[in-house]
């Protein structure tokens, strides 16, 4: 009988043992899963509190090594994202920005560790050779990760649009160091400095008002920046460039890894058109 009773608490063990490494490795997975997520793609939530993908912008998981990591396999494929913006061809064929945004009363602000990231409420598109894409957020990058002419700026902000079926759409617009920018500064203090902080911000925002005064922009098929480096991206790089001032740029650079700029990408005979 003693022997018994042992063997069934045995029993009991073993299988409350299994239990908890089940869970412990389905916890793990889920982790991993997670290794080329992107601050692109990021849109529809805030990611607080998780633990920072394994790619990073520096090291070993840096950009030179993205390709090798789990799921980041197509960081090397030949229509990648950022590129220098050299020889464009101007086209007939594109036509002016549609763009129907919307002022909101509330943001979030993310720190991911990669980016200072926006979440913007949903009801404003942009339209583009006949589909409408919803902006989810916008984010920030210092230095440029667009060059002109070989030239980067200080910055770069990117303005994410998706369709309901998945289809990309990013605004670049590059930076530059000048006059005080006003719809940065309604949000620039609420913006954590430590990494996977993200806060609920009421404020008067018009998104609007971050674009340049010129519509004119470049046009070409790239790729997301970030792991997993997603391609069949529409990319939209305004050719005007907006000013913020020093103490706005160094509060950005502050929150964010200190080069969180993707090296330039080969063009690979893919044209580069420009709206003007």
């Amino acid at each position: 009988m003693k022997r018994k009773i042992r063997t069934n608490l045995s029993i009991l063990i073993l299988g409350i043992f299994s239990f908890f490494y089940l869970a412990s490795c389905s916890n793990n997975a889920s982790n991993e899963s997670h290794d080329c997520d992107s601050s692109h793609v990021q849109a529809d939530s805030t990611h607080a509190g998780q633990e920072h993908a394994a790619w990073d912008y520096e090291g070993d998981n840096g950009p030179a090594h993205w390709a090798t990591i789990e799921g980041c396999g197509d960081c090397d494929n030949t229509m990648q994202s950022p590129i220098d913006i050299t020889g464009a061809v101007v086209s007939k064929e594109l036509a002016a920005l549609k763009l129907t945004y919307k002022a909101v009363t509330s943001i979030e602000i993310l720190n991911n560790g990669h980016t200072v990231q926006i979440n913007y409420p949903a009801g404003s598109t942009l339209t583009f050779n006949g589909k409408d894409y919803e902006l989810k957020q916008f984010h920030f990058h210092a230095p440029s990760e667009h060059t002109v002419n070989g030239t980067a700026y200080p910055a770069e902000v990117h303005l994410v649009h998706k369709t309901p079926d998945g289809a990309i759409s990013v605004i670049g617009i590059l930076i530059k160091e000048g006059a005080e920018n006003a719809f940065i500064k309604s949000f620039i203090a609420a913006i954590p400095k430590e990494a996977d902080k993200t806060v609920k911000f009421d404020v008067n925002i018009d998104i609007n008002q971050i674009l340049p005064k010129s519509k004119a922009y470049y046009n070409y098929s790239g790729s997301l920046t970030t792991p997993p480096c997603t391609e069949a991206v529409n990319w939209i790089v305004m050719k005007e460039v907006i000013e913020i001032n020093k103490v706005q740029l160094t509060t950005l650079e502050e929150a964010m890894p200190d080069n969180n700029a993707r090296p330039v990408q080969p063009l690979n005979n893919r044209v580069i058109q420009v709206f003007e």
